[in-house]
Formats: structure tokens, sequence, C-alpha cells
């Protein structure tokens, strides 16, 4: 077991890292202008932004759709799905970055 300073630590980097996670999904946003993005169209593009933590985030593999999504649930925002693909509302997204964006 962790002892509970090392448990908030760990905590505390997960924050940080999500709110890097946001400010670059801000910088995806920047050019794109439907208003949903695919998780794997969203993954991709964080994994291909310049300098991006992304490409080699846990033991040297890209960030997964599934841990972006456990970030991002972090900041109340929850990935949607039909028949056939998960997807974000990109209005969500840019909510959240509102308001962790100070």
């Amino acid at each position: 077991k962790y002892p509970l300073d090392k448990a908030i630590n760990w905590y505390i980097l997960d924050i940080d890292d999500g709110v890097m996670l946001l400010q670059d999904i801000a910088e995806v946003l920047e050019s794109h202008m439907d208003p949903i993005i695919g998780s794997g169209e969203l993954q991709q593009k964080l994994v291909f932004l310049e300098d991006s933590v992304w490409e080699h985030w846990y033991r040297g593999q890209q960030i997964s759709t599934k841990r972006i999504a456990q970030f991002l649930k972090e900041f109340e925002v929850y990935p949607d799905r039909d028949a056939t693909s998960r997807f974000y509302h990109v209005s969500q997204l840019r909510a959240a970055i509102e308001r962790y964006d100070r």
C-alpha cells in the first residue's frame, strides 16, 4: 500500500496531467469545426501534436482513448456514443477548457 502522502502526490500529478490534457485539447480544437470529435480522432490528434507527451505516455505507449476518458471524467466531460462510435461534444470540451484555463 502507498502511504497517504504518496497517494495525494499521485492525485495532484493526475490533476496536473489532466489540465495539460485540456490545454492540448484546446490546441486540437482550434482547427476543428465539427460539433463532435471522435474519441479515436481526438487521441490521434493529441499524439501527433508537436512536442506531444501523449505519444509516449505510458511505458512508451501512446495515451489510450480509455485514459483520455478517465482524465476528462475528472472535469465532468464524458464520451457519448452512437451505434458505431464514441465521441465527445466539442461544446462540452470547450466548456471544461474555459473552467480550468485560468
